[in-house]
């Protein structure tokens, strides 16, 4: 997630466990992330199975850039690829 604006207030991100890695991930403590604290161009990256939503803004816009990034065959990993598997 990409910040693009400046001057709102609210929309913090929280965040919970991790689909496929936590053992019950909707049910692990909650984290937040203040968001207005952000610049413009600042960013947050996060694992897609991570279980996350946004609060609602108080005042003002948020603009964001959310980029999803995808591994072989469209499949997001949440394990390591094996050394001869590796792309780099």
């Amino acid at each position: 997630n990409v910040n693009l604006a400046d001057g709102f207030r609210g929309g913090r991100l929280t965040f919970k466990g991790t689909r496929f890695v936590d053992a019950d991930p909707r049910n692990a403590p909650a984290a937040a992330v203040d968001f207005e604290d952000f610049a413009p161009g600042e960013a947050l990256l996060h694992l897609g199975g991570h279980y996350h939503a946004a609060e609602p803004i108080q005042q003002g816009e948020r603009t964001n850039m959310v980029l999803w990034l995808m591994g072989e065959h469209g499949v997001v990993r949440v394990a390591p690829y094996e050394r001869g598997e590796r792309g780099s």
